[in-house]
């Protein structure tokens, strides 16, 4: 019933959750917004923890009022 903003990270590498589940997952919230992370594992480490970071700050970015 969720409908609001959703961002889901999957790396193309992941060998706990299948990428079906997160593909899934963003066919059904309405506003998702989903990134495959190439070569990234189930955690993201080093570079794919800055891509990951990435696509955070980008995807929260709009929706952090600005200070006055």
């Amino acid at each position: 019933q969720y409908t609001g903003p959703v961002l889901i990270l999957h790396g193309s590498e992941d060998d706990v959750v299948p990428y079906s589940c997160s593909k899934n997952a963003a066919e059904h919230f309405p506003n998702a917004e989903f990134h495959l992370i190439e070569g990234a594992g189930h955690g993201f480490f080093l570079q794919d923890a800055e891509t990951a970071l990435g696509y955070c700050m980008e995807f929260l970015s709009p929706l952090i009022p600005e200070k006055e």
